[in-house]
C-alpha cells in the first residue's frame, strides 16, 4: 500500500479500499480473458450500482494486502462481487459491490446468451 493512501495517521482512507476493489475487478477481468477496455469497445460498460464495505482492521502505510474476490451473483443485466481484504492471512475488510451492464449512454444493457463475456463469467458465477 502507498503512503498516498492513507490519511494524516498514516492509516488507509476508507475511499482507498474502494479503489482496491476496482483494481481487484479489473484483474478479474483479465483473468478471465476481458480487458475493461475491451468490453467498452463492444459497448458494454459494468458501473458500480451498490457498494458495501464493513472494515475489521486498521491498514498503515507500508502494509502489504491481498484482495481476493469472487463472483457471487450473475445475470444478462448485473453482476456482485465478494471481497475479502487480508493481510499475512489476517482478515482486514470485507465488501460486497453490485454492477448493473449498460451501453455507451447508460442505459440498460442484457448480454446475449453468446456474449464472449457472458460466455467466460458465467460458469463462475455461485
Amino acid at each position: 500500500m502507498r503512503y498516498s493512501d492513507t490519511d494524516a495517521q498514516g492509516i488507509a482512507h476508507h475511499s482507498s479500499f474502494f479503489r482496491w476493489l476496482e483494481e481487484a475487478r479489473i484483474g478479474w477481468l483479465a483473468a478471465i480473458g476481458h480487458n475493461y477496455e475491451g468490453l467498452t469497445v463492444r459497448g458494454v460498460f459494468i458501473p458500480l450500482t451498490s457498494c458495501s464495505c464493513v472494515f475489521k482492521r486498521s491498514v498503515y502505510a507500508g502494509d502489504r494486502i491481498d484482495v481476493r474476490l469472487e463472483l457471487t451473483q450473475l445475470s444478462r443485466a448485473t453482476a456482485g462481487f465478494d471481497y475479502w481484504i487480508t493481510r499475512s492471512g489476517s482478515l482486514l475488510a470485507t465488501a460486497t459491490t453490485t454492477h448493473a451492464f449498460v451501453d455507451s449512454k447508460g442505459l440498460l444493457r442484457r448480454l446475449s446468451r453468446d456474449d464472449p463475456f457472458w460466455l467466460s463469467a458465467s460458469p463462475l458465477a455461485q
